[in-house]
């Protein structure tokens, strides 16, 4: 069965994707989380989880995570001139991502939360979303399946690039440089089997985000990409 790849173009500003999370959050408290995926260029919308209960409920599936747990968790930064991002292995998420500098005007950017004599950098993830449990990070998988979800969250993927003993990489992208990040996760017991590759750009705000997820062999249908927390 052809694999399904689903594609986000990430465009990284104050007021787009985090951002725009953030003023939901702050002035409509109760709108759900907007959630965006596109198997080609263009942004495909995806049915809300009622419409897909509603016409086809979800295949309860048998996660075991014990594999997952025995693989060490790492924490991937990525510094480009533009930004700084962190990467949780531990689902496959962004934990921090912070705007370091106007690419037009190569002017710094900081939060508006600091002044002068205190700058803040211009964090556009939700601290309040990494506090709660189960986490409510950026770029996580929901599937519909609460053992399936939690498996996806909570796991531990294999990084492509290697951590030193303190589980800490840091990708330093020079400018015209791009890196591919690849996290999997599989699971011989369940035949779980998750791919998410992030690339990065140093001259850019934008970030490709391929993601493969099956289970033994098949396709997992109706897999959404959370942008941020509820």
């Amino acid at each position: 069965m052809e694999q399904k790849r689903l594609v986000l173009a990430l465009i990284l500003s104050t007021i787009i994707l985090f951002g725009w999370q953030y003023l939901l959050r702050r002035y409509y408290p109760e709108q759900p989380i907007v959630e965006t995926t596109q198997q080609t260029a263009s942004n495909t919308p995806l049915p809300s989880p009622q419409n897909n209960v509603a016409s086809s409920p979800p295949q309860q599936f048998e996660v075991s995570t014990g594999s997952t747990d025995a693989t060490p968790q790492q924490t991937i930064t990525v510094a480009t001139p533009l930004y700084d991002v962190k990467l949780d292995s531990r689902g496959a998420v962004a934990t921090s991502w912070v705007i370091k500098k106007n690419k037009d005007t190569e002017r710094p950017l900081y939060s508006v939360a600091g002044d002068k004599r205190n700058p803040q950098p211009l964090e556009l993830i939700s601290a309040e979303g990494l506090r709660r449990e189960p986490r409510e990070t950026p770029l996580r998988l929901i599937t519909g399946d609460a053992s399936l979800d939690a498996a996806l969250s909570s796991g531990n993927y294999s990084v492509s690039e290697n951590g030193s003993s303190s589980g800490e990489v840091r990708l330093e992208l020079q400018p015209g440089e791009s890196k591919q990040v690849d996290f999997t996760l599989r699971d011989e017991v369940s035949g779980l089997d998750v791919t998410k590759s992030f690339t990065f750009k140093a001259d850019s705000y934008q970030v490709d985000l391929g993601v493969k997820i099956a289970q033994n062999g098949q396709v997992i249908p109706g897999v959404k990409l959370a942008v941020g927390p509820s």
